[in-house]
């Protein structure tokens, strides 16, 4: 994360690659892996209007 960024890449570093990928660890429910997923695209557009501001 930096400067209110966060890159969805960092999902698939440690500790999260110890314990498999988003696919893997939310592969019985794809509902909250795209919601997580969409939470950090929320944040990384608020980031970006608050920047732009």
């Amino acid at each position: 994360m930096k400067n209110g960024v966060m890159d969805k890449r960092v999902l698939q570093e440690e500790p999260f690659k110890t314990v498999g990928s988003i696919v893997e660890l939310f592969q019985d429910n794809m509902d909250d892996a795209r919601r997580i997923i969409s939470i950090i695209d929320e944040i990384n557009r608020n980031s970006e209007e608050i920047a732009g501001a």
